[in-house]
């Protein structure tokens, strides 16, 4: 049976940065990856944040970054279009696949041993100092005697489940063709709204060049194939995508986005991270940037457990604190937008699309605009006197919901 320190499954952009860490802290690290190659299959739109580069320590001059965005087309479910430009590069359309494998290197380089086709299949009982790991690596089954488990496994986490702890609250559908596609521009990106498309959260269009795009879906469906045929819709019968979609489909993507974390990340000798832990963005869906900055974290403590001798779930417990502290409010504030922005109607998203087509919440747009911070535009635009009364309406009535007090 082998023996470490900390044992990562899952060697995507989350788990790549715990083992990462780790590593750096002396800890001896074996990051398990079921795929015969890292970066493989691709479940991601490629579209990161200037924050999300730096949570990665990924350079805007690496070879994974494609090209910069700067703004973004919005289309309301009537056909109304809303054009925000930051006028600067405030985003990255990155090829994810070279990204992971990147950020898996920099793991390799920093003392972690990188083990493909090695799919977990068991996770046994803390023994008072580590856990038996169980893999089928290719057929072959072997045992892995941890210190500290880090399960950076996807939103349908095996260690999570294994070990006992509750999945995200909910999941929603994604899927995503990349396909031949006019682009109107390549520094933009188009997003669409409407619930015949995307019922409950959005449609989007990430270019790749003048010529090729992601077009993919989000939203609440019953199952991925109604999530294909919602995205098939939008392509075939879209007023601005059918228009400029052409035939060739040059490859697909689907998975689930867990949103809501569950109530507890932490176990005797165990953490779970990233999609596993719902550290998804709300508003974007996006969880790089979010999973990253939680998974340093757990690196680190998973590390200072080791080194301490003890990695119960009471010595495990700065990492729950550490990453609510970090993103937990955020994630918060998230959700109730998310919720928010659910129960608008599309007639309600039209008023809303024109309505922030007025000059001074433009300016407010491009000033406090933050993929991964939404709520400080959010709260500056329902300050302002000209900011859509249905926003207004709807955050009242949600707080009523909630048993809070509000005024008139």
């Amino acid at each position: 049976m082998q023996e470490c320190d900390v044992v990562v499954v899952g060697a995507g952009p989350s788990g790549s940065t715990a083992a990462r860490y780790a590593a750096v802290r002396g800890a001896r690290v074996l990051l398990h990856e079921e795929h015969a190659e890292v970066g493989e299959p691709v479940q991601c739109a490629g579209l990161f944040s200037e924050n999300a580069l730096k949570a990665c320590d990924i350079e805007q001059s690496e070879r994974c970054i494609v090209h910069p965005i700067r703004g973004a087309f919005i289309y309301s479910p009537g056909g109304r279009e809303l054009c925000i430009d930051s006028h600067r590069d405030i985003a990255y359309v990155v090829e994810r696949c070279l990204l992971d494998r990147l950020m898996a290197d920099r793991a390799l380089d920093s003392g972690a041993e990188i083990i493909l086709k090695s799919h977990v299949t068991g996770v046994g009982e803390y023994d008072g100092g580590a856990r038996v790991v169980k893999f089928n690596n290719g057929g072959e089954i072997q045992y892995v005697r941890s210190k500290v488990v880090i399960g950076a496994d996807g939103a349908q986490s095996t260690v999570g489940r294994l070990a006992g702890l509750d999945a995200p609250g909910r999941m929603l559908s994604g899927v995503q063709f990349e396909v031949a596609y006019d682009v109107r521009d390549e520094n933009f990106v188009e997003v669409f709204l409407g619930s015949e498309f995307a019922p409950g959260f959005f449609a989007w269009s990430v270019p790749l060049t003048d010529s090729i795009a992601r077009v993919g879906i989000c939203c609440y469906s019953t199952t991925q194939g109604e999530a294909v045929k919602n995205l098939r819709n939008l392509i075939e019968t879209h007023p601005v995508v059918s228009g400029r979609c052409r035939d060739s489909v040059l490859g697909l993507n689907m998975g689930g986005v867990p949103l809501e974390p569950p109530g507890k990340t932490v176990g005797d000798g165990i953490m779970i991270v990233g999609d596993a832990a719902g550290h998804v963005k709300p508003t974007s869906g996006g969880g790089v940037y979010m999973g990253a900055t939680c998974a340093k974290i757990a690196g680190e403590v998973a590390a200072d457990a080791v080194g301490k001798g003890d990695s119960s779930a009471k010595a495990l417990a700065g990492y729950e604190q550490g990453w609510r502290n970090a993103v937990g409010r955020e994630l918060s504030i998230g959700l109730k937008l998310h919720d928010i922005f659910r129960n608008l109607s599309d007639r309600e998203l039209d008023k809303a699309i024109e309505a922030l087509g007025d000059e001074s919440l433009m300016r407010l747009i491009v000033e406090y605009g933050d993929m991964d911070h939404p709520s400080i535009l959010i709260r500056k635009l329902l300050m302002h006197r000209s900011s859509p009364a249905v926003f207004k309406s709807l955050v009242k009535a949600w707080l009523r919901d909630k048993g809070y007090r509000t005024t008139s």
